[in-house]
């Protein structure tokens, strides 16, 4: 286990931001979107996360399919950057997601610095 955690630090996520990870729900980002810890209003930099927050409630409701879990255990989620798929300000978590485990929002502080430079 500890070897797991070295790792994901590596990686920049730090041991204690991944408790309960894998049963929250976020924002697939698009391909070319780049982290921004700057960017907090829109979602770190998930351009995904921005459309949404531009959307009317029944809007919202009909986007119920983009806001999904993250596929850990499986390749098809691989090239993702958690940081941008976990990361948007509580006050737009949609109603009846936020349950007892407490989806919660995930600042900069949350991750450390990837041992390996982004090469997009």
């Amino acid at each position: 286990m500890y070897t797991y955690f070295l790792v994901l630090n590596d990686f920049g996520i730090r041991p204690t931001t991944v408790w309960f990870m894998a049963t929250e729900k976020g924002f697939l980002p698009d391909i070319n979107d780049v982290y921004d810890s700057n960017d907090r209003a829109n979602g770190y930099g998930n351009s995904n996360f921005k459309m949404f927050k531009e959307k009317t409630q029944d809007e919202i409701e009909a986007l119920d399919l983009q806001f999904r879990t993250l596929a850990w255990d499986r390749v098809n989620n691989a090239s993702i950057d958690v940081r941008l798929f976990y990361n948007y300000p509580e006050q737009y978590i949609p109603a009846g997601q936020n349950d007892w485990l407490n989806q919660r929002e995930r600042t900069p502080e949350s991750w450390t610095e990837c041992r390996w430079p982004y090469k997009g």
